[in-house]
């Protein structure tokens, strides 16, 4: 079977068409370059004033310009860049980068600054000073902030996945919906810090000091939580499922409601803790000291603990205790 040449009324179309796509080309690549030369203009600016010694205006200026989204840039063999490229945008990733950069020359400088949305992903940062310093919605993923000042600091829905903050101080820090899934903070202070709903999955915060925190309602899923300081905490409806609380002190902690399923408690202080309707199936209470500690309404099946330590804890009717205990 032979294939048919094209007609005249054919070949005129598809030259119709191809002048067309190209035409497409040219103005997506023209408006991407225009996009890109705006933000080049913006960051010279910005270096500028960095030069002239107005570091603390150059890095305020920074998010904005990080966020700032230009049209997509178009690829001649792909179709599909080409007809993206006339709506839709994109951070362009090279300025964010360079803008990282900047930052990490003038690390002194970021005490009490106002840098909401910032992108620090895989930043340098250690010990240096945020102090004060308005960091809502910023990405630190990945980051090293270990030793580093965070008092009194915002970092509200701030990203901490996979970041190493150890020993990092964020005393009286706001931290409310942050995200430290994965995080490390060995030895790290959360003193008074507002933790609601924050996520710290899988976190490794062994030795931390969560003393007067409030994480209610946060999710600490298989956190290591070793030796950690949890006195005066709040943490009424807390997800610690399988979290490893060995050693850890809770005295006077509140945990109402909190579900502690599968968690290891071995040596635990909970001393007047108060876990009113907590779920402690399977949790592992060996050798936790549960004097005064209020269990009222609290489901302990298939909890590991002694008859005399059950008997040292607050229980009521509501209270469900363990099928056996073990031997003393």
């Amino acid at each position: 079977m032979r294939l048919r040449p094209f007609s005249g009324p054919a070949l005129i179309a598809a030259a119709i068409l191809a002048v067309a796509y190209v035409g497409l080309f040219a103005f997506g690549s023209v408006w991407h370059a225009a996009g890109v030369d705006g933000l080049t203009g913006t960051r010279a600016r910005i270096d500028s004033l960095a030069a002239a010694g107005a570091v603390s205006s150059a890095l305020e200026r920074i998010p904005e310009l990080q966020r700032t989204r230009v049209p997509i840039e178009p690829e001649l063999a792909n179709p599909v860049s080409v007809f993206r490229s006339l709506y839709a945008e994109r951070a362009h990733q090279p300025t964010v980068e360079a803008l990282r950069q900047l930052f990490a020359q003038h690390l002194g400088a970021a005490a009490g600054l106002e840098l909401e949305g910032i992108d620090l992903r895989g930043g340098a940062l250690r010990r240096m000073s945020l102090h004060r310093a308005t960091l809502a919605d910023a990405d630190f993923a990945g980051a090293d902030l270990r030793e580093t000042d965070c008092r009194d600091a915002n970092f509200a829905r701030a990203r901490f996945e996979g970041a190493d903050v150890s020993r990092a101080r964020f005393h009286r820090t706001e931290l409310r919906y942050t995200r430290l899934a994965g995080a490390i903070a060995r030895g790290t202070a959360f003193i008074h810090a507002a933790m609601k709903g924050a996520d710290l999955t899988d976190a490794e915060a062994a030795a931390a000091d969560f003393t007067m925190a409030e994480l209610g309602f946060a999710r600490l899923v298989r956190a290591n939580l070793h030796g950690a300081k949890l006195t005066f905490c709040r943490m009424d409806g807390a997800d610690l499922r399988e979290a490893y609380l060995a050693r850890a002190v809770l005295r006077k902690a509140r945990l109402r409601k909190a579900d502690l399923s599968g968690a290891v408690l071995e040596g635990a202080v909970l001393v007047d803790a108060d876990l009113a309707g907590a779920q402690l199936q399977n949790a592992d209470l060996r050798h936790a000291d549960l004097g005064d500690a209020i269990l009222t309404g609290a489901n302990l099946q298939g909890a590991v603990l002694t008859r005399s330590q059950y008997q040292s804890a607050r229980t009521d009717s509501q209270t469900v205790p363990p099928a056996q205990f073990l031997s003393e």
